[in-house]
């Protein structure tokens, strides 16, 4: 019998199967790390130089939508403190101007200093104005076509309480579902 493809390998393992051997593959190359400690190779570089089954992410420009005038997205960036930097996202709706704060530090890690739903009545306006998410169709097949045998490609999309979380706060979250 000849050896699994990676595709195969990775898809049986995921279906509790019992594959030729056990899957080796990462969650997902840091930049960081590809740019500094691997000469700025891609992910797909990487995971050929290290013999790995690939487990590529879909980018997230995969998923966009119509920017209206119900819905304005404006983001600055700036610099602070050394290596760290702070993106500032403002969304403008009919109701009301929301805002949010993340920083990233050298290694390009996220974290949120101001989340973008600041009060309840906050998760209503989001969910009446948030444009549909359209799918990009072309990106995804390109990527898809790289990939060929060597690996899955996995997609970058969230469900609505992890969405939430993020601009809520998982903590603030959780009490609004016993409190309210």
């Amino acid at each position: 019998m000849s050896p699994m493809t990676s595709r195969e390998r990775m898809l049986i393992a995921l279906d509790r199967g019992v594959p030729d051997r056990l899957p080796a593959s990462v969650h997902g190359w840091m930049t960081y790390y590809l740019r500094n400690y691997l000469g700025g190779i891609s992910a797909i570089e990487a995971f050929q130089k290290f013999g790995l089954d690939w487990s590529l992410y879909l980018p997230w420009e995969v998923w966009s939508w119509k920017q209206d005038d119900n819905w304005i997205v404006e983001k600055s960036e700036r610099e602070i403190e050394g290596d760290r930097t702070e993106v500032v996202t403002q969304i403008r709706t009919p109701e009301k101007t929301l805002s949010q704060i993340v920083n990233r530090d050298k290694y390009l890690s996220p974290w949120i200093t101001e989340y973008m739903l600041k009060e309840p009545e906050d998760i209503f306006i989001y969910g009446k104005y948030h444009p549909q998410k359209m799918f990009d169709r072309e990106i995804a097949d390109e990527i898809f076509s790289t990939l060929g045998d060597n690996g899955i490609l996995r997609c970058p999309m969230i469900g609505q309480w992890h969405c939430l979380c993020e601009l809520y706060g998982a903590q603030k979250m959780i009490y609004a579902c016993f409190d309210d």
